[in-house]
């Protein structure tokens, strides 16, 4: 689009000298092809404003030959009389201002680029000159502060994890031995762990007791499974032995949760 602005401007520029020189023909040709690579109103109203008071192209070609015959026959004259002109001003000053814009528009776009260009080429400079000014504590400091990060991370987690208050079996520092008064499932603490949770004891047997009988679930579920499994392959391949000892697999997960709804 920038293109086709410049090369309106050049018309119009060539449509404006031809103007001053009477040549209405050419400022016409040039005039339309400005118009038609980047339409302008004004450029449309001095179009329509020359067409209304326009010459025929007869007239102007016998206007172009008796001006070569006058400056033929009058080229030794030190002054020659100065020609018609064929514009009014109005016309020629609207010419002069459109070419005006169009050299403050495309002298703006040449600075707006070099200033562009200047800065690109110094903005790595400024960013090396200002590392360089940095203090030498808070350079040292930015180096290490992904390492006080992770030792900041790793101390919060610390603070905020903590042991479960209970395990279902006996390992490491849980080897206190205590039962649920309900359903007298056995589970095991740590030392101080009355001290620790005094007020929160019947809600831990409770947790206790929920946690035994969904891992009770789960296991009697994966026993069941297995056996239908081994069912399965034994009457696919008629062995009644296999069967047999399917059937007699222990389903100790089974048999306890039963004691538990009972």
């Amino acid at each position: 689009m920038d293109g086709n602005k410049d090369e309106a401007l050049r018309c119009r520029r060539l449509a404006d000298n031809y103007l001053k020189d009477g040549n209405k023909e050419r400022a016409f040709k040039f005039l339309h092809k400005a118009q038609k690579l980047y339409p302008s109103k004004e450029v449309e109203d001095l179009i329509e404003s020359l067409s209304k008071n326009g010459m025929s192209t007869g007239a102007k070609h016998e206007t172009r030959d008796e001006n070569l015959r006058h400056r033929t026959a009058n080229g030794s004259a030190t002054h020659s009389a100065p020609e018609e002109k064929n514009y009014t001003p109005e016309q020629a000053e609207a010419v002069k201002n459109y070419a005006n814009k169009g050299k403050a528009a495309s002298t703006g776009r040449v600075f707006m680029q070099r200033r562009h260009n200047h800065g690109r080429r110094h903005r790595p400079q400024q960013f090396h000159e200002e590392e360089e000014n940095e203090p030498p504590l808070l350079h040292s400091l930015l180096q290490f502060m992904p390492i006080l990060l992770l030792v900041g991370l790793s101390l919060m987690s610390s603070f905020m994890l903590q042991d479960p208050p209970y395990s279902l079996s006996r390992t490491g520092s849980y080897y206190i031995q205590r039962e649920t008064p309900k359903r007298k499932i056995p589970f095991y603490v740590q030392e101080g762990f009355e001290d620790q949770y005094e007020n929160k004891i019947h809600m831990i047997e409770k947790r206790v007791e929920d946690d035994y009988i969904g891992r009770l679930q789960s296991q009697c579920y994966r026993e069941r499974q297995y056996r239908e499994e081994v069912r399965a392959r034994a009457r696919f391949w008629r062995d009644q032995a296999l069967l047999n000892r399917a059937n007699a697999m222990p389903m100790k997960s089974c048999e306890a949760l039963e004691k538990i709804a009972a």
